[in-house]
């Protein structure tokens, strides 16, 4: 679906290669990736939020859309969005996952399961933020973007 979208505006590899992450989507995207890291339970638990609140986000969106703005024009990309994360499809998508999880959680030692539910609960203060970040356009400080990016292939480390 995304990328649908990005062709759609014309965004391909190369102009998507060039933007840099959001310093919210980089604290998120690297704490997930550590926590999978970290193994199987903790990266199962850790990356739960992201299914769940974009289901509950786009059934209320779903609801919004046959309600207080269904004479509201929009981009076809969001009722798109709208359809697959409100829908039915995604809706048995998290429910497995939720299975997933605590299938997993049900048979990790104690350590384990607290290390799950930190990341769960860290996720969760991360999503907010992800959505937050973007309600607000948080971006980079532009003394440090204004700073040319080099590769650490070119510096004598």
């Amino acid at each position: 679906l995304h990328a649908s979208f990005f062709a759609a505006w014309g965004l391909g590899e190369d102009a998507l290669a060039k933007d840099e992450q959001a310093p919210t989507t980089l604290a998120y995207t690297s704490f997930l990736l550590r926590c999978v890291a970290d193994g199987y339970r903790e990266g199962l638990a850790a990356l739960l939020p992201c299914f769940w609140v974009y289901h509950d986000v786009g059934v209320k969106m779903l609801e919004l859309r046959a309600t207080t703005y269904r004479d509201a024009t929009r981009a076809p990309q969001l009722d798109a969005w709208i359809d697959m994360y409100g829908g039915d499809a995604f809706a048995d998508a998290v429910k497995r996952y939720r299975a997933l999880v605590e299938r997993a959680a049900a048979g990790a030692d104690e350590a384990t399961r607290a290390r799950m539910t930190y990341n769960f609960r860290r996720a969760c203060d991360l999503e907010w933020m992800f959505w937050k970040a973007a309600l607000d356009e948080t971006r980079w400080p532009t003394y440090v973007s204004a700073v040319p990016m080099v590769s650490m292939d070119s510096m004598d480390v």
